[in-house]
């Protein structure tokens, strides 16, 4: 998986417990029993909690809306993420996360750090023959972690990447990079863009089960698609003791707490994403800017293919659609 992960920039485990190990046909979980996703999880956001000192809180943890469009000019190239205007025809919850740095966020990270761990250990797992030496990649102390758990979502996202510019870690053996799955409940989707298959010129929406964990490098080109259902969002930054050969990444040791806090997500500053999602412009203001943003009921249209192969009326035609997932 390692490999994929460095070559295509994604991988994906299509059932979280059952894991091959060492290439062998035994199969484990990746998540220690006290460690694997739950209901409880699956809702913290929207539940009182306890905080990371065992005192019970009496309200929700806090939300923030997060990007889907993005506001542009054409005058320059700042690209800056927006939220959505509710759709109701794909459901009214926008998409939002528990805010970084309250007591709610640390509570759920302390409670589940566990997950994150498990997910260390055994990615990076040393090979059989080398399993007496020490990888330090592995271990999990060498790295910065933090997840999060998305809400909603009314359109696609614009095409961005999570932790770094397209590219930046290419030729890196040890990098940062981003989990997400359903917590064993809910089925999820993603747009991903992978640079190095036919399908970056389109990008294809990955459907995933409930079990599956989707892996993406953190400078892999991506896009949420309009949901719901809450999912996970882990990610990872490995630390000069893990392997990462840089001086000074902005996650070290003494910049990581403020850069979650004003954490920046990287844009692709191109619109030629068709058909990956089909954009709408807003009218331009005063001064020029507009909103992109890629509303469902669009794209759905592009993935729709008229058979013309027949006289009837065109409201009668046969319809097929383009296969969206390639995993299948």
């Amino acid at each position: 998986m390692l490999a994929k992960l460095k070559t295509l920039g994604f991988a994906i485990i299509k059932d979280y417990d059952q894991v091959r190990v060492d290439g062998t046909y035994v199969f484990e979980s990746l998540f220690a029993e006290e460690n694997k996703p739950t209901r409880e999880q699956a809702f913290f956001y929207d539940n009182t909690f306890n905080t990371p000192g065992g005192v019970p809180s009496a309200k929700k943890p806090q939300l923030e809306t997060i990007f889907e469009g993005v506001r542009i000019n054409a005058k320059n190239w700042d690209f800056k993420g927006v939220a959505s205007p509710v759709d109701e025809s794909f459901g009214k919850q926008q998409r939002m996360v528990m805010k970084n740095g309250l007591s709610g966020h640390k509570a759920y990270n302390a409670k589940y750090s566990g997950q994150m761990e498990d997910i260390i250990k055994k990615l990076f797992a040393s090979k059989k023959a080398d399993r007496n030496k020490y990888n330090p990649a592995a271990d999990p102390q060498n790295w910065n972690m933090t997840q999060n758990i998305v809400i909603g979502g009314v359109n696609h996202q614009h095409p961005h990447c999570d932790q770094g510019k397209a590219g930046a870690f290419l030729n890196e053996s040890v990098f940062p990079f981003v989990a997400i799955h359903g917590f064993g409940i809910h089925d999820f989707e993603v747009w991903l863009l992978p640079a190095k298959k036919k399908q970056r010129e389109y990008g294809f929406l990955a459907k995933l089960d409930k079990k599956s964990i989707l892996f993406m490098r953190g400078d892999f080109i991506h896009a949420g698609s309009h949901l719901q259902e809450s999912r996970s969002h882990l990610e990872f930054f490995p630390l000069h003791s893990a392997g990462w050969p840089h001086p000074n990444p902005y996650w070290g040791p003494t910049r990581f707490e403020k850069w979650k806090k004003e954490q920046n997500t990287f844009l692709v500053p191109d619109l030629r994403s068709y058909p990956f999602g089909y954009p709408k412009y807003a009218e331009q203001d005063a001064e020029g800017y507009q909103v992109v943003t890629y509303p469902p009921r669009l794209t759905s249209k592009i993935v729709t293919i008229v058979d013309s192969s027949t006289e009837e009326d065109e409201d009668e035609q046969p319809k097929k659609k383009m296969k969206l997932n390639p995993l299948d």
